[in-house]
């Protein structure tokens, strides 16, 4: 049996695009489905990381594209349907709640804020045959390496609160890279774009002297969007 990605939602009126090739627009009343087959249904099943890899790639080249242009809500990477009828009922289902919604995130735009840390800051102890001499460098080289991690903690709080000071949502993220002290996606209203481009301009050198690297990317699909009023999209099967 075939089945159905619902990868995400987006305003009825909205006009297929060609690219990325192998999706489809479907209509749904006055939303638009954004779907595309399954060739391997077990996928979900046994996932190949390889193969799992690829698929979410597609789902947001998918939402990516139309993102850039009209609201989008996206739906979770196990949306599946088992055909466009179970697509549309399903949507219909929410009709109201997702309209909302989509008229929400038609003002919003999604970004992401990351500090990577570049380099370690301390020099290396000097070499000697003192020992009390060699103790004492290793020490300042310690505080030194203490007192850069507590700044560039300092740092990413300080980051965290200009962000959240003109924000509608700041959403950490549960497990950040070891090399990041800061991950997080932030949605603003279309308004606060300025801001946002002002704060990256403007803690760009003080992260850099601390060596850190200042990251404000996007616009993205609104993954961190939470849609209280609806929680469609979840998996279907057989349906």
């Amino acid at each position: 049996m075939s089945l159905l990605q619902l990868h995400g939602l987006v305003p009825g009126e909205t006009t297929q695009l060609t690219l990325p090739v192998g999706h489809r627009l479907l209509p749904c009343g006055p939303i638009g489905a954004l779907v595309s087959p399954i060739a391997n249904a077990a996928m979900f099943e046994n996932p190949v990381p390889e193969e799992l890899a690829r698929w979410v790639a597609h789902h947001n080249s998918i939402l990516l594209a139309y993102c850039a242009s009209r609201p989008v809500l996206p739906m979770a990477i196990g949306s599946v349907f088992s055909s466009t009828e179970a697509v549309k009922e399903r949507v219909q289902e929410d009709c109201t709640a997702h309209l909302q919604n989509l008229a929400v995130l038609k003002d919003m735009l999604e970004f992401t804020g990351q500090l990577h840390v570049t380099a370690d800051q301390t020099s290396p102890a000097p070499k000697g045959h003192d020992g009390r001499a060699f103790l004492k460098a290793r020490k300042v080289q310690r505080d030194r390496r203490q007192n850069l991690a507590s700044d560039q903690l300092q740092m990413a709080r300080n980051v965290l609160q200009e962000l959240d000071s003109f924000s509608v949502q700041v959403t950490q993220a549960k497990t950040p890279k070891p090399s990041r002290v800061l991950d997080c996606a932030v949605l603003i209203r279309k308004t606060y774009l300025p801001q946002l481009r002002q704060l990256a301009r403007t803690l760009h050198l003080p992260s850099t002297n601390l060596g850190l690297d200042l990251e404000v990317s996007g616009p993205w699909p609104p993954y961190s969007y939470d849609p209280k009023p609806a929680r469609a999209g979840e998996a279907v099967h057989g349906h």
